[in-house]
């Protein structure tokens, strides 16, 4: 598995134990996650990762990082709705965001990152491919039969 993935891998398992933690939070338990640290976005690993100046130099315009980044934004908006309608006592208005938003933004930003996972595990295989091409692959004047003629 390339760097880049083996990064992907380990801010999806950090992804499912804050999602854990936040549907605990929302039972009542781990009162030290409120509201609004939970609809905050740059406060988890996944979100620190994503800010980062290596992440960001290198991807800020690759369209793949930037739907991470939205959705990511869109699941913790729907977190702090989650977790203040818990706090409120309105279970069945926490139930609906669980189910309606937080559970599918969620599944989509994994997606999404499985998919950037991908992504990158093709690129470094493409790059690993072009390091064994000959070098004078594409310039025909290096080409052993233009050499001959």
């Amino acid at each position: 598995m390339t760097r880049m993935a083996t990064q992907i891998a380990n801010v999806i398992a950090a992804h499912a134990f804050w999602k854990g933690r936040l549907r605990a939070a929302a039972t009542g338990a781990h009162a030290d996650l409120t509201p609004e640290i939970a609809c905050r976005d740059d406060l988890c690993t996944l979100g620190a990762w994503l800010r980062s100046a290596p992440i960001v130099t290198r991807y800020a315009a690759d369209p793949v990082y930037r739907a991470v980044c939205l959705a990511h934004t869109l699941f913790h908006e729907a977190a702090g709705d989650l977790l203040a309608s818990a706090r409120q006592g309105d279970r069945v208005a926490a139930f609906a965001t669980m189910q309606d938003d937080f559970m599918p933004l969620s599944d989509d930003l994994v997606g999404l990152l499985r998919l950037w996972k991908e992504k990158a595990r093709s690129e470094a295989e493409v790059a690993e491919q072009a390091r064994d091409v000959p070098e004078w692959c594409g310039h025909d004047h290096h080409h052993p039969a233009a050499a001959a003629a």
